[in-house]
């Protein structure tokens, strides 16, 4: 039959109590393979001498076919057992002599595409929740830990994306404008050589070790993979924040320490700064301006904890607001072609935002802002109220400005607050509060 000429695949319920007496093992094993995703439905009664058995009957099905393999496997000749139906209401069926697999038809209304859905259907969805579980797991891990003086962890990230232009270009390409306006100065070079030749020493066999001044990129991978990571994430990302936002470049080295999994960048982390346990995606050593990433966990994770490494050189005394709303608008983002800026995408982090807001316990953006206490309790949805305030600027094309005005009178608003007021006026805070919330609940990721 057409597929227009089908009925509905799911009508009715039954239930089939069969004498288990004319039973034999097989029966069940068939009655099982035919209602496959019902098949703990399926059982003997020992006291009654019946078996009962709960299907769905409604629509077409392949019954000849199934009174084939049954036949075929116990012979054509073999006597069937009556059955009683009975439906969810209570009224009684009487359906005569009819054959087990007759009165069954009911387990075989799924055609083979339907059942593949049901089957296979869920199986993208278990796997996406374990991913994102899996991302999402250290959210403790950010709050303060006996280190975090020298730590700045990341909680998750995802990878961000390159411009198709940029992607295609080569390294000299991409590089040629950027080395040729703010080349490195020859003692920087020399400093980022002394850098790799000890890095080279103590991560040993199977590492290996690359400089793009002012980076000193080492770790598990290849040669050919650092340099790759040099190539599409390090060096775009870190010229098109210079672009945007900083004006001091690094004048010493910043390490960039790669590895392959989880299990490589735990053994190097405790084997070379005698740490473990902080972040399972990475984290960014300020006293000694190092990186240590787990890159299996993406690009983002690492676009993320250079942002804190650059922030460094420009404005040392950023407060966390903003060096972690910052830094966590670029776990998900897309370089621009002439990396110009780079422009942050919808992640993660929104939902934890949204449902902070739909149960009114979202606290003010001034207090945000204004109170030093971003590494509390609440740390978790401080980094997503940071995060999308901060592409909130910059989709009001007002996070340059606000950027370059707090840096420039850091001395007398160091949370940041009057820039704030100041590139968003004429707006009260109670007025961004609103406005804000009703751009964040319109989002969608």
């Amino acid at each position: 039959m057409g597929r227009e000429g089908r009925k509905p695949w799911l009508t009715r319920t039954h239930y089939a109590h069969l004498p288990s007496a004319t039973l034999c093992e097989s029966d069940l094993v068939g009655l099982r393979g035919l209602f496959s995703t019902g098949a703990p439905h399926i059982r003997r009664d020992q006291q009654s001498h019946t078996v009962r058995a709960v299907f769905v009957a409604g629509g077409d099905s392949p019954v000849p076919h199934a009174r084939r393999r049954i036949e075929a496997a116990h012979g054509s000749t073999r006597s069937a057992p009556s059955v009683t139906t009975q439906s969810p209401s209570g009224a009684q069926e009487t359906p005569g002599q009819s054959s087990l697999i007759g009165r069954v038809a009911g387990l075989v209304v799924l055609n083979r595409h339907r059942l593949s859905i049901l089957v296979l259907g869920p199986v993208p969805i278990v796997c996406a929740s374990l991913a994102l579980s899996r991302w999402a797991r250290p959210e403790l891990p950010l709050s303060p830990l006996p280190m975090a003086a020298d730590v700045l962890p990341v909680n998750a990230a995802e990878p961000f994306t390159l411009d198709a232009a940029s992607a295609e270009q080569t390294f000299a390409e991409r590089t040629a404008g950027a080395v040729a306006a703010n080349p490195p100065s020859d003692k920087l070079v020399t400093q980022c050589e002394g850098v790799a030749d000890e890095l080279t020493g103590r991560l040993g066999e199977g590492c290996a070790v690359v400089v793009h001044a002012p980076f000193v990129i080492g770790g598990d991978l290849s040669r050919e993979e650092l340099e790759e990571w040099h190539h599409r994430t390090i060096g775009p990302a870190s010229r098109a924040m210079a672009k945007s936002y900083f004006r001091v470049a690094p004048d010493c080295p910043v390490t960039v320490l790669l590895f392959r999994d989880e299990a490589s960048y735990n053994h190097y982390a405790q084997d070379l700064y005698g740490e473990a346990g902080i972040s399972v995606f990475g984290y960014y050593k300020p006293s000694q301006r190092v990186l240590v990433m787990n890159i299996a966990t993406g690009g983002g994770t690492l676009v993320h904890e250079l942002t804190h490494a650059l922030m460094d050189f420009d404005f040392p005394k950023v407060p966390d607001w903003f060096n972690e709303g910052l830094a966590s608008l670029h776990e998900q983002c897309r370089i621009r072609d002439d990396e110009s800026g780079i422009d942050g995408l919808e992640n993660w982090r929104l939902p934890i935002l949204q449902q902070a807001i739909q149960q009114g316990r979202l606290r003010s953006l001034q207090s945000l802002i204004a109170d030093d206490d971003f590494r509390s309790d609440n740390v978790g949805l401080n980094y997503a109220y940071a995060r999308y305030f901060c592409l909130y600027l910059q989709r009001q094309d007002k996070l340059d400005e606000f950027f370059r005005r707090f840096r420039a009178d850091r001395r007398s608003d160091a949370q940041g607050d009057q820039a704030v007021l100041a590139v968003l006026a004429p707006r009260t805070w109670e007025e961004l509060d609103r406005e804000f919330q009703d751009w964040v609940m319109q989002l969608k990721w």
